[in-house]
């Protein structure tokens, strides 16, 4: 969400509520994960997914239900989460990062403070066309630089290796951020 969008938006918010989201945002924990099987009534699995968000639970992950006269079930239960690009709070859509090959990353007169580990920030290098995935590992108790790691590429989808030495990262980002999704019959939402 870009910044004059969520500064819009947040006039119709109430203060209180408004923290509550900032501090559910900077809490997010990937150390959790709730998986769902089996699940008899399916509005309990859109409690369970509205729970796990409210949370800050990151991390849900579910097991196909098939449709059949032997489960008694009418719709197929299908959901799992994909990483959604957005752009954290106090940050905006033309931040340029800066990532050397040891994983260094900055962001002129930003602040990474309140970003959780594990969150993923997805980039381009200027000669690719396959966006890469880099894994915060740590954050400076400061908060001025954060520490990548690489992770596991997939082709056609993310480079995860961090950029290599002559090679470095100077361009805009946004952070992954995974999204539950249903197939339309999943009852989701």
């Amino acid at each position: 969400m870009n910044n004059d969008l969520f500064e819009y938006l947040k006039g119709f918010v109430s203060p209180s509520r408004l923290l509550r989201f900032e501090e559910v945002l900077t809490s997010r924990t990937r150390h959790i994960c709730v998986a769902v099987e089996d699940i008899y009534q399916l509005h309990n699995t859109s409690a369970i997914l509205r729970s796990c968000d409210s949370f800050g639970i990151q991390d849900v992950k579910s097991v196909y239900q098939g449709a059949s006269s032997l489960t008694g079930y009418a719709t197929d239960f299908v959901a799992d989460t994909v990483l959604q690009r957005v752009i954290a709070p106090n940050f905006s859509n033309s931040d340029i990062i800066q990532i050397n090959n040891a994983g260094i990353a900055t962001v002129s007169g930003r602040n990474f403070a309140g970003i959780s580990t594990d969150t993923i920030v997805v980039y381009n290098l200027p000669d690719e066309s396959t966006q890469r995935f880099n894994r915060i590992v740590s954050i400076d108790p400061t908060g001025t630089f954060a520490t990548l790691g690489a992770v596991g590429s997939i082709p056609g989808i993310c480079i995860g290796d961090l950029p290599s030495a002559g090679k470095e990262a100077n361009t805009t980002f946004s952070f992954g951020v995974p999204k539950i999704v249903g197939d339309g019959n999943s009852g989701l939402f």
